[in-house]
């Protein structure tokens, strides 16, 4: 597996918490453009400024790579990722996502707790999406 550049491999084994997934998700273009809202900092532990012999980047690229990083997760996830992304992003209700996806609204809930549970915690799985889950189910029973 081909590994990203600088801070980029520091957040692919980033712990992020379900709250501060959400968090990212409806903060997400913000991000994109570099800048972090108000209150992040009840989110992120931000690391210290280092001034002599440390990074040469701009303040605001932590805050891209934050968006970066938030985005590979949810397309990792697939589709649903994407209802996760519509739904704390874009504000689209699981009612309409269900009528857009034919199915009912508590199937379209449980497919964004799964991809909630999949792109939260320690790092990027492993294991593809579908995989994760079939899994999971497995070992529950």
């Amino acid at each position: 597996m081909k590994q990203g550049i600088g801070s980029q491999d520091r957040l692919r084994d980033t712990y992020i918490s379900k709250r501060m997934m959400l968090w990212l998700i409806r903060n997400l273009s913000v991000l994109k453009d570099g800048v972090y809202p108000s209150g992040a900092s009840s989110y992120i532990n931000f690391p210290p400024i280092v001034k002599k012999g440390g990074s040469q980047k701009a303040p605001f690229v932590n805050a891209v790579e934050y968006a970066i990083e938030v985005e590979h997760r949810l397309m990792r996830a697939g589709a649903d990722g994407l209802i996760l992304l519509c739904i704390e992003c874009f504000e689209i209700t699981e009612s309409t996502l269900a009528g857009y996806f034919r199915t009912s609204d508590e199937a379209i809930t449980r497919k964004s707790q799964e991809a909630l549970g999949y792109v939260s915690g320690y790092s990027r799985k492993r294991s593809d999406y579908r995989t994760h889950y079939q899994h999971r189910k497995a070992s529950q029973v």
